[in-house]
């Protein structure tokens, strides 16, 4: 018995999948690092106060978790029920969730009000100076260097993806726009007798 056939892919669909790899590999490592320090924070918690990290790593986790989620739906889910449209969907939370870590990286609060958050030095914008004589924050240069290789990363593997998958879904809309306007206009002329 020979297995099911599907419909070839297109260049840019398989190269939809390859991305698909490479974000996977990208959102495991951080799935994984970010749950364990979920349990580390979990259980020191009565010790020190770890609540923002505890959250920080808890939703990054998710985050990850959210991405490989619809990878997995989207490569081994049921072919037939994806249609393109569940595909621009998918991709909008896979591309929204890469986002949001991204975020939380680069602009994540750097207040010292009630210890909030004991290491501001991590931001890119640096722990708030309310006095001259405060000492300047530490070298903020790998941190620097970490946002901008993850803003590649985005940029080059999370948003090309969304961007084809709804330019091909476009394109499949286009068709039936332009076969449905056909049949109006040859009904058109039907009932106008022409």
């Amino acid at each position: 018995m020979a297995p099911p056939s599907h419909p070839p892919r297109s260049l840019g669909q398989n190269m939809v999948r390859v991305a698909g790899i490479f974000q996977g590999l990208i959102a495991l490592p951080i799935m994984l690092c970010m749950g364990w320090s979920v349990f580390e924070y979990l259980y020191d918690t009565y010790y020190t106060w770890t609540l923002y990290y505890f959250i920080k790593y808890l939703f990054n986790a998710l985050f990850a978790a959210v991405i490989l989620f619809v990878l997995i739906v989207q490569r081994w889910g049921p072919q037939a029920a994806i249609t393109k449209s569940a595909n621009v969907w998918f991709e909008i939370m896979k591309s929204g969730a890469a986002t949001a870590i991204w975020i939380w990286l680069v602009a994540k609060p750097t207040s010292q009000t009630h210890n909030i958050n004991p290491n501001p030095q991590e931001a890119i914008t640096g722990p708030p100076r309310r006095f001259p004589h405060d000492n300047p924050p530490g070298p903020r240069g790998p941190v620097i260097e970490m946002a901008l290789m993850s803003s590649v990363a985005l940029i080059c593997i999370f948003y090309p993806t969304l961007a084809f998958v709804v330019y091909d879904a476009k394109n499949a809309s286009g068709d039936s726009d332009e076969e449905r306007r056909a049949a109006d206009e040859e009904e058109t002329e039907n009932l106008l007798g022409e």
